[in-house]
């Protein structure tokens, strides 16, 4: 059984503590609101008693014209929401989109502007595959390409979450002066995304957001080059894919047909591009994800390259050595490009 919530319009966080890092709790603020899509919430027992979180949290990101587009998405792709229980999140899993289900999987968060910002996030996710006929298939995908698509797929929806706060928190000149608005949302973004330099990004571009002088595009192109400019957060998506790999089936890793499959960088960033709000090739000077900066790996990851390039060679296939390799980012300063070398063997 499907829920479909009219959120209450007195949302108030009774817990002081709930704000987490010195936010300030939260309650609703005053001003004129959009109407929420009426989206499918499943009717599970994860659910039961954090109805109004919610409620809230759906009502918040509907308040970004983004998250309404990325919500009519998910509707017309017939997409519908659960909650996760507290054994599945243990990981630190804040969500993820099932496609055979048509489901995404969101962790309960007490604080609902975290909980939009997390759903937001993960319909930018549907919003790829829906609408841009972005795809990833670890098995049939040369890893090098799985990892480049991985990497861009991760960036754009962080970009998408960054996009959504600073709608929340600075709605634009020509929208009705009352709108709703939800301060510390762009910082609260920031923080959450986990991207070094984006907290002092945001706070550099505050007085151009309250002006509405810089563009959507330029704002979302920076928050994807910051993704990956980041060699933490690079590193550890990187270790997502090259682990979902390792945990094939030997037959699989040794068949000549896996990781056969190429994909056309420029081809792709179109598809990705194309989703909802162009940005990547207005800006293709920091969203190519065929410059080096952005291709290479890290060293660890191309030492695990090479030994699947050894099993396979073990098993009679014979790999093309200048296809297995890539340039390597060396570890680089805080807040620093991180500097890609040449191709390594």
């Amino acid at each position: 059984m499907a829920k479909h919530f009219s959120p209450a319009p007195d949302f108030q966080d009774a817990a002081q503590n709930r704000g987490g890092g010195g936010t300030p709790p939260y309650t609703r603020p005053q001003g004129t609101a959009a109407d929420a899509p009426d989206i499918t919430v499943f009717d599970t027992p994860e659910l039961h008693g954090f109805e109004q979180t919610a409620e809230e949290a759906l009502f918040i990101l509907a308040q970004s014209a983004t998250g309404r587009r990325l919500m009519q998405s998910a509707m017309a792709a017939d997409v519908g929401i659960v909650f996760m229980d507290d054994a599945e999140t243990q990981n630190s899993t804040r969500g993820y989109v099932d496609w055979e289900q048509k489901i995404v999987f969101l962790a309960k968060e007490q604080d609902p502007r975290l909980l939009a910002l997390t759903l937001g996030h993960e319909l930018a996710h549907v919003s790829q595959f829906a609408n841009g006929g972005v795809t990833l298939n670890v098995i049939k995908e040369h890893p090098l390409h799985a990892l480049k698509k991985f990497l861009a797929i991760e960036a754009d929806a962080r970009a998408y979450e960054i996009k959504i706060a600073l709608e929340l928190e600075y709605p634009a000149p020509a929208e009705n002066a009352a709108r709703i608005k939800f301060d510390g949302m762009a910082q609260m973004a920031a923080e959450k995304t986990e991207i070094a330099t984006l907290p002092a990004l945001v706070a550099n571009i505050a007085p151009r957001l309250q002006d509405g002088s810089l563009d959507d595009a330029r704002i979302m192109a920076a928050c994807f080059r910051a993704f990956y400019y980041d060699i933490n957060l690079r590193a550890t998506y990187e270790n997502i894919i090259m682990t979902r790999i390792e945990k094939l089936d030997s037959a699989i890793v040794r068949d000549a047909q896996s990781f056969v499959q190429e994909t056309d960088s420029a081809g792709f960033i179109a598809r990705l591009d194309g989703h909802d709000t162009p940005y990547m090739l207005k800006n293709r000077d920091v969203t190519d994800i065929a410059d080096a900066r952005l291709a290479a790996v890290s060293a660890q990851t191309l030492a695990r390259l090479e030994r699947l390039a050894d099993m396979r060679a073990d098993a009679g296939i014979a790999p093309d050595a200048a296809a297995w390799r890539a340039p390597v980012y060396a570890p680089s300063p805080a807040n620093s490009t991180p500097a890609a070398k040449g191709p390594q063997a």
